[in-house]
């Protein structure tokens, strides 16, 4: 861009994804020896650059971040104090940079004394903004038989898009 060639701007702070990062320094980082710092999460292809420590991200990976989701799990199964095997679905966004978080959640957080990938009462749904057939038979499914105490979404704003806040079912 202009203001890095032309003004030789030495670092840009930007909100990127991981994809986005990458892109900006491949493109220009690299070549002009510019600074990147996002504050946004990272993800496994973070790893793989030879940047010379020109990036930076502020919030950890997937693998720093999951083993919050087992204590929080934790609490609220101690806080809904349930009467019958807790249901938790995972709703990921296969169109942005959180699966690893899902694969790394589903990996490790404990739900009622399991693994989540071993716990019978556990289910992961992939979502798509784009596609809003499948997003609609993912509401239907988890209305209607999956039916979960708890959601949680290795995601963002798309939560809110496809309406999944509050659609947790209650028995």
């Amino acid at each position: 861009p202009l203001v890095i060639e032309r003004v030789g701007v030495p670092a840009v702070i930007a909100g990127l994804n991981s994809d986005d990062l990458v892109e900006g320094f491949e493109t220009w980082g690299r070549e002009y020896g510019v600074f990147f710092l996002s504050p946004y999460n990272s993800d496994s292809s973070l790893t793989t650059i030879a940047d010379d420590s020109l990036i930076w991200h502020m919030q950890g990976s997937s693998t720093d971040l999951a083993p919050v989701y087992g204590l929080l799990m934790q609490r609220i199964e101690a806080h809904l104090s349930l009467s019958e095997p807790i249901r938790v679905a995972l709703v990921e966004n296969e169109e942005t940079n959180q699966l690893d978080l899902a694969d790394s959640v589903s990996a490790t957080m404990a739900i009622s004394g399991s693994t989540a990938n071993a716990y019978a009462g556990f289910s992961r749904h992939a979502i798509s903004v784009s596609d809003g057939a499948k997003t609609n038979a993912v509401m239907a499914k988890l209305l209607t038989q999956v039916r979960p105490h708890v959601i949680i979404s290795a995601g963002g704003e798309e939560v809110i898009k496809v309406g999944l806040v509050g659609c947790g079912g209650r028995g």
